[in-house]
Protein backbone atom coordinates (compact mmCIF):
# COMPACT_ATOMS: atom_id res chain seq x y z
CA UNK A 1 0.00 0.00 0.00
CA UNK A 2 1.17 3.46 -0.78
CA UNK A 3 2.12 6.24 1.57
CA UNK A 4 -0.71 8.34 2.69
CA UNK A 5 0.63 11.48 4.58
CA UNK A 6 2.71 14.56 3.66
CA UNK A 7 6.23 15.88 3.79
CA UNK A 8 6.66 19.14 5.80
CA UNK A 9 10.15 20.16 3.98
CA UNK A 10 8.06 20.74 0.70
CA UNK A 11 5.68 22.91 1.59
CA UNK A 12 7.86 25.89 0.79
CA UNK A 13 9.10 24.50 -2.91
CA UNK A 14 4.52 24.29 -2.79
CA UNK A 15 4.70 27.66 -2.25
CA UNK A 16 7.56 28.94 -4.45
CA UNK A 17 5.63 27.28 -6.97
CA UNK A 18 2.45 29.21 -6.51
CA UNK A 19 4.06 32.20 -6.18
CA UNK A 20 5.80 31.55 -9.39
CA UNK A 21 2.46 31.00 -11.13
CA UNK A 22 0.99 34.15 -10.18
CA UNK A 23 4.09 35.94 -11.24
CA UNK A 24 3.41 34.63 -14.58
CA UNK A 25 0.13 35.50 -14.90
CA UNK A 26 0.36 38.91 -15.24
CA UNK A 27 2.69 38.89 -18.33
CA UNK A 28 0.57 35.77 -20.14
CA UNK A 29 -2.97 37.86 -19.42
CA UNK A 30 -1.11 41.04 -20.74
CA UNK A 31 0.16 39.09 -23.99
CA UNK A 32 -2.69 37.88 -25.08
CA UNK A 33 -4.68 41.29 -24.42
CA UNK A 34 -2.03 43.13 -26.14
CA UNK A 35 -2.05 41.35 -29.35
CA UNK A 36 -5.70 40.13 -29.56
CA UNK A 37 -7.56 43.59 -28.34
CA UNK A 38 -5.06 46.61 -28.21
CA UNK A 39 -2.33 47.06 -30.87
CA UNK A 40 -5.69 46.02 -33.49
CA UNK A 41 -7.86 48.34 -32.08
CA UNK A 42 -4.51 50.42 -32.20
CA UNK A 43 -4.75 50.48 -35.84
CA UNK A 44 -8.64 50.49 -36.09
CA UNK A 45 -9.60 53.29 -33.95
CA UNK A 46 -7.66 56.73 -33.45
CA UNK A 47 -8.99 59.57 -31.42
CA UNK A 48 -8.61 61.16 -28.59
CA UNK A 49 -11.58 59.35 -27.19
CA UNK A 50 -9.95 56.41 -27.66
CA UNK A 51 -7.18 57.37 -25.54
CA UNK A 52 -9.57 58.28 -23.14
CA UNK A 53 -11.20 54.99 -22.96
CA UNK A 54 -8.03 52.57 -23.35
CA UNK A 55 -6.06 54.45 -20.42
CA UNK A 56 -8.80 55.35 -18.47
CA UNK A 57 -8.21 58.87 -17.72
CA UNK A 58 -11.81 59.83 -16.34
CA UNK A 59 -11.27 56.82 -13.69
CA UNK A 60 -13.59 54.42 -15.95
CA UNK A 61 -12.79 52.29 -19.08
CA UNK A 62 -10.79 50.21 -20.00
CA UNK A 63 -7.32 50.01 -17.74
CA UNK A 64 -9.38 50.30 -14.76
CA UNK A 65 -11.19 47.34 -15.59
CA UNK A 66 -7.80 45.66 -15.59
CA UNK A 67 -6.62 46.99 -12.32
CA UNK A 68 -9.66 45.52 -10.53
CA UNK A 69 -8.87 42.48 -11.96
CA UNK A 70 -5.53 42.53 -11.14
CA UNK A 71 -6.67 42.87 -6.98
CA UNK A 72 -9.69 39.90 -7.79
CA UNK A 73 -6.48 37.83 -9.38
CA UNK A 74 -4.30 38.30 -6.04
CA UNK A 75 -7.02 37.61 -4.13
CA UNK A 76 -8.09 34.50 -5.78
CA UNK A 77 -4.05 33.09 -5.15
CA UNK A 78 -4.00 34.38 -1.67
CA UNK A 79 -7.32 32.33 -0.95
CA UNK A 80 -5.11 29.10 -2.70
CA UNK A 81 -2.31 29.87 -0.61
CA UNK A 82 -4.19 29.86 2.39
CA UNK A 83 -5.94 26.75 1.75
CA UNK A 84 -2.48 24.96 1.30
CA UNK A 85 -1.15 26.10 4.71
CA UNK A 86 -4.86 25.08 6.39
CA UNK A 87 -4.04 20.96 4.83
CA UNK A 88 -0.50 21.85 6.19
CA UNK A 89 -1.49 22.35 9.65
CA UNK A 90 -4.38 20.15 9.34
CA UNK A 91 -1.25 17.28 8.95
CA UNK A 92 0.99 18.51 11.21
CA UNK A 93 -1.39 18.39 13.93
CA UNK A 94 -1.96 14.37 13.56
CA UNK A 95 1.32 13.58 12.83
CA UNK A 96 2.86 15.47 15.80
CA UNK A 97 4.84 17.53 13.15
CA UNK A 98 5.84 21.44 13.71
CA UNK A 99 3.92 23.73 12.05
CA UNK A 100 5.27 27.46 10.47
CA UNK A 101 2.97 29.28 8.52
CA UNK A 102 4.39 28.99 4.64
CA UNK A 103 2.18 31.00 2.86
CA UNK A 104 3.57 34.45 2.04
CA UNK A 105 2.15 37.74 1.41
CA UNK A 106 1.28 38.25 -1.98
CA UNK A 107 2.74 40.84 -3.81
CA UNK A 108 0.27 42.64 -6.17
CA UNK A 109 1.24 41.38 -10.14
CA UNK A 110 0.16 43.88 -13.02
CA UNK A 111 -1.56 42.54 -16.18
CA UNK A 112 1.66 44.04 -18.43
CA UNK A 113 0.18 45.71 -21.28
CA UNK A 114 1.79 48.53 -23.66
CA UNK A 115 -1.10 51.42 -24.42
CA UNK A 116 1.97 53.65 -27.28
CA UNK A 117 -0.19 51.88 -30.32
CA UNK A 118 -3.30 53.63 -29.33
CA UNK A 119 -3.27 57.06 -30.87
CA UNK A 120 -4.98 60.05 -30.59
CA UNK A 121 -4.52 60.93 -34.47
CA UNK A 122 -2.71 58.79 -37.63
CA UNK A 123 0.48 60.16 -39.02
CA UNK A 124 -1.13 61.91 -41.02
CA UNK A 125 -3.69 63.32 -38.84
CA UNK A 126 -6.72 61.36 -39.66
CA UNK A 127 -9.23 60.72 -36.95
CA UNK A 128 -11.69 58.41 -36.91
CA UNK A 129 -12.61 54.42 -36.40
CA UNK A 130 -12.40 51.74 -39.46
CA UNK A 131 -15.58 49.93 -38.85
CA UNK A 132 -14.32 46.75 -40.16
CA UNK A 133 -10.62 46.02 -38.36
CA UNK A 134 -13.15 47.11 -35.31
CA UNK A 135 -15.77 44.59 -35.95
CA UNK A 136 -13.01 41.98 -36.71
CA UNK A 137 -11.49 42.51 -32.76
CA UNK A 138 -15.09 42.72 -31.42
CA UNK A 139 -16.33 39.64 -32.97
CA UNK A 140 -13.07 37.11 -31.58
CA UNK A 141 -13.51 39.01 -27.77
CA UNK A 142 -15.28 35.53 -26.76
CA UNK A 143 -11.99 33.34 -28.30
CA UNK A 144 -9.92 35.88 -26.72
CA UNK A 145 -11.60 35.40 -23.24
CA UNK A 146 -11.45 31.66 -24.16
CA UNK A 147 -7.59 31.81 -25.16
CA UNK A 148 -7.57 33.41 -21.95
CA UNK A 149 -8.84 30.41 -19.79
CA UNK A 150 -6.69 28.00 -21.84
CA UNK A 151 -3.39 29.78 -20.79
CA UNK A 152 -4.44 30.06 -17.21
CA UNK A 153 -5.35 26.54 -17.08
CA UNK A 154 -1.98 25.55 -18.34
CA UNK A 155 -0.44 27.03 -15.90
CA UNK A 156 -2.47 25.50 -12.93
CA UNK A 157 -1.82 22.18 -14.66
CA UNK A 158 2.07 22.82 -13.76
CA UNK A 159 2.25 22.63 -9.87
CA UNK A 160 3.91 19.50 -9.79
CA UNK A 161 5.25 20.65 -6.02
CA UNK A 162 2.40 18.84 -4.45
CA UNK A 163 3.09 16.11 -5.11
CA UNK A 164 6.14 15.70 -3.27
CA UNK A 165 4.49 17.68 -0.34
CA UNK A 166 0.75 15.30 -0.20
CA UNK A 167 1.22 11.70 -0.61
CA UNK A 168 -1.42 9.00 -1.25
CA UNK A 169 -5.28 9.43 -1.28
CA UNK A 170 -5.40 11.94 -4.41
CA UNK A 171 -4.26 14.55 -2.14
CA UNK A 172 -2.33 15.97 -4.63
CA UNK A 173 -4.43 15.52 -7.25
CA UNK A 174 -7.18 17.47 -5.90
CA UNK A 175 -4.75 20.09 -4.75
CA UNK A 176 -3.53 20.36 -8.65
CA UNK A 177 -7.11 20.38 -9.85
CA UNK A 178 -8.51 22.89 -7.48
CA UNK A 179 -5.29 25.31 -8.42
CA UNK A 180 -6.42 24.60 -11.81
CA UNK A 181 -9.84 25.59 -11.41
CA UNK A 182 -8.62 28.23 -9.61
CA UNK A 183 -7.01 29.93 -12.57
CA UNK A 184 -9.88 28.94 -15.22
CA UNK A 185 -11.91 31.00 -12.80
CA UNK A 186 -9.66 33.51 -13.19
CA UNK A 187 -10.12 33.82 -16.57
CA UNK A 188 -14.39 34.69 -15.94
CA UNK A 189 -12.91 38.05 -14.32
CA UNK A 190 -12.78 39.26 -17.97
CA UNK A 191 -16.26 38.21 -18.95
CA UNK A 192 -16.65 42.49 -18.93
CA UNK A 193 -15.02 41.81 -22.84
CA UNK A 194 -18.95 40.55 -23.96
CA UNK A 195 -21.09 41.82 -20.78
CA UNK A 196 -21.70 44.53 -19.01
CA UNK A 197 -18.50 45.67 -17.13
CA UNK A 198 -17.59 48.14 -13.75
CA UNK A 199 -18.74 51.04 -15.94
CA UNK A 200 -22.04 49.50 -17.17
CA UNK A 201 -21.04 49.00 -20.64
CA UNK A 202 -19.21 45.45 -22.16
CA UNK A 203 -15.91 46.35 -24.19
CA UNK A 204 -18.16 44.82 -27.14
CA UNK A 205 -20.66 47.65 -26.40
CA UNK A 206 -18.11 50.16 -26.26
CA UNK A 207 -16.57 48.96 -29.97
CA UNK A 208 -19.84 48.55 -31.12
CA UNK A 209 -20.91 52.29 -29.82
CA UNK A 210 -18.03 54.10 -31.14
CA UNK A 211 -18.89 52.52 -34.92
CA UNK A 212 -22.18 53.40 -34.79
CA UNK A 213 -21.57 57.12 -33.49
CA UNK A 214 -18.83 57.47 -36.07
CA UNK A 215 -20.96 56.28 -39.07
CA UNK A 216 -24.04 58.37 -37.62
CA UNK A 217 -21.74 61.33 -37.20
CA UNK A 218 -21.01 61.04 -41.37
CA UNK A 219 -24.58 60.61 -42.28
CA UNK A 220 -25.10 64.08 -40.58
CA UNK A 221 -22.80 65.46 -42.65
CA UNK A 222 -23.80 63.61 -45.64
CA UNK A 223 -27.57 65.24 -45.00
CA UNK A 224 -25.95 68.74 -44.73
CA UNK A 225 -24.71 68.67 -47.91
CA UNK A 226 -27.61 67.28 -49.60
CA UNK A 227 -29.45 69.89 -47.96
CA UNK A 228 -26.62 72.21 -49.03
CA UNK A 229 -27.24 71.17 -52.77
CA UNK A 230 -31.21 71.36 -52.95
CA UNK A 231 -30.82 75.27 -51.52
Amino acid sequence: MAVVGFNPKMADNVMKAVDASYASVGKTIGTIIQNKILNPMGEAWYAPEAVKYWKGEDGKGFDPALTECEKKIKNAYEVYKEGIDKAIKHWSENTGSKFSKSATETKQQKIIVKYDCIKKAMPDGTRGIDGDKAKKVESSLKQTQNDIKSELGKLGSKLTAVDQLFLGNNQAENARTCFKSINEAVSELFSFFTEGGKDGKSLKQVIESYIEKYGDIAKDINKTFDTTIKK
